[in-house]
């Protein structure tokens, strides 16, 4: 019914099989697994959905190193709202796809805590339709493989939030993409770190707007190629002693095409962006601020306004540096 209640707690070497898991399917789902328990999703479908329906609830928690999940594909908030937690050592393996806030009006959250813990999957949607909030701190990682494309904010009226947070957490994929279609934050600190073999994109399709933040002495994000504001608007900080760097065809543009706006400030001491090519107003309006101690290098060229539609800006204060 709409108003039950279920809890399941296992310990120890408990294994947990089928070929879908609900949890929450009308009414509130809790599952508990830890010490070495195992949650298998086999067979055809090999789904777990947290929070399916509407009104519903699902909560999953998993503690402890030996404690797995493995599945096809992960629901967090399907059209009801969900959560999960992985810590201490405990891992999960998706095959396809995990969602974090998959229809309108569902919230889905996902954290990651402690050395050890971690979550692979071949896509990451936090916030595909709804709210998506994924968590990764204290040490633990988040690997995506295969496809490797992870979306922050994915369609028009979802919004997805990313916290990276303490040394040795990382998040690691061949795309990201922080504002595809919808709202979006990413914030990268104390240490927190994500490598990005391909490219990122921030504010990516209009209406969007993408917010990426590094900040704090060890936080970095390496990418390929950086679209801050591609046709949407984004906005790039790199703060406190936090780094940017690209490599590679390491380009990086502040307002892309002629939709797009793209906003960067590099403040702080120790702070700095990187890149073999630095774009401010390629096709639309850019701006770059560095202040405070903060340092922009190119290695090859930087561009201030470059196509007939371009407007760009570059503000260098308060023992802030450019070199070129």
């Amino acid at each position: 019914t709409v108003t039950g209640e279920g809890t399941v707690t296992t310990s120890g070497a408990a294994s947990l099989t089928a070929n879908r898991f609900y949890i929450g399917l009308y009414g509130t789902g809790t599952l508990s697994v830890a010490d070495g328990g195992t949650i298998t999703a086999s067979g055809v479908d090999r789904k777990i959905y947290l929070g399916n329906f509407g009104g519903s609830t699902g909560t999953l928690t998993m503690s402890g190193a030996s404690t797995t999940l493995t599945a096809h594909e992960l629901n967090v908030a399907w059209t009801g709202n969900g959560s999960m937690t992985v810590s201490n050592g405990a891992t999960a393996t998706l095959e396809q796809d995990v969602t974090l806030g998959k229809n309108g009006y569902t919230t889905g959250e996902l954290t990651i805590t402690g050395t050890g813990s971690s979550v692979t999957s071949d896509r990451l949607y936090v916030g595909e339709i709804g709210t998506g909030t994924l968590n990764v701190l204290d040490g633990a990682s988040y690997v995506l493989t295969g496809t490797s494309k992870m979306y922050v904010g994915n369609t028009f009226g979802s919004t997805g939030t990313v916290n990276v947070d303490g040394a040795g957490s990382s998040i690691s994929a061949v795309q990201l993409a922080v504002g595809w279609n919808g709202e979006a934050t990413m914030t990268l600190s104390n240490g927190g770190a994500t490598t990005i073999t391909g490219d990122v994109f921030i504010g990516e399709y209009g209406p969007s707007t993408g917010t990426l933040t590094v900040t704090g002495a060890g936080s970095s994000l390496t990418a390929v190629r950086i679209y801050v504001g591609n046709s949407g608007a984004g906005y790039l900080n790199v703060l406190n002693g936090g780094t940017v760097a690209t490599t590679g065809t390491s380009k990086v543009f502040f307002g892309y095409t002629s939709a797009g706006a793209g906003h960067g400030t590099v403040s702080g001491a120790g702070s700095t962006l990187s890149s073999g090519e630095i774009n401010v107003g390629w096709n639309d309006d850019g701006t770059l601020t560095v202040s405070n101690g903060g340092a922009v290098r190119s290695t090859g060229t930087m561009t201030v306004g470059y196509a007939s539609g371009g407007i760009g800006s570059l503000t260098v204060t308060s023992g802030g540096t450019v070199t070129v």
